[in-house]
């Protein structure tokens, strides 16, 4: 794994895998839980059970209770964040990408998390505008980070969002980890 870094912003180019993690509250978890037990026994169709997850029935709401109470929630994990480790300089090495929730309330950017719409459609026209200018374009399929300019996207986005770009809209975590050896040699 290399790094490769456009200002602030540190791309990692090499890495072998990848996991998608969906933050979602507890509430969220068991209402969709009973939707799927619904599809599943024929109660619903897939259309019908988009328009339930949108306008919850109290009779569905009860149904998840019990699911919701023992259901832990994601902790301090942001909303949305991106996680990579590997190796830097050659040593272990973690680093966590996340939204800045300390931003003021005024910030627009707080409006995307409420708007799946919005925190979806937004960059997706980003990084095709990348896409259409011709930065982002490379021979073969490849995930959106390996091509698109991380500068410019964020750049864009503040634009696009009329952001007072004085505060940052997103924060890197980076520390070295423990080598597997170092860590078994001390057990």
């Amino acid at each position: 794994m290399t790094e490769q870094s456009s200002g602030s912003i540190t791309a990692v180019r090499g890495a072998t895998e990848a996991v998608n993690l969906m933050v979602i509250t507890p509430w969220t978890v068991a209402h969709l839980d009973t939707l799927r037990r619904d599809i599943d026994r024929g109660r619903l169709t897939n259309e019908q059970a988009a328009l339930a997850f949108a306008k919850p029935q109290t009779r569905r709401i009860l149904r998840s209770l019990p699911t919701a109470m023992c259901s832990k929630g994601p902790g301090t994990l942001p909303p949305f964040f991106a996680a990579v480790s590997g190796l830097r300089r050659g040593l272990p090495h973690m680093a966590l990408a996340h939204l800045n929730l300390a931003l003021p309330q005024t910030d627009p950017a707080h409006g995307l998390l409420g708007d799946m719409a919005r925190v979806t459609g937004i960059p997706l026209a980003l990084g095709m505008s990348q896409v259409i200018d011709g930065i982002a374009r490379r021979p073969g399929a490849h995930a959106p980070d390996a091509v698109i300019d991380p500068a410019r996207f964020f750049a864009d986005l503040d634009r696009v969002l009329e952001r007072d770009t004085s505060a940052p809209l997103y924060l890197i975590e980076q520390e070295p980890m423990p080598s597997l050896r170092s860590a078994f040699s001390r057990a």
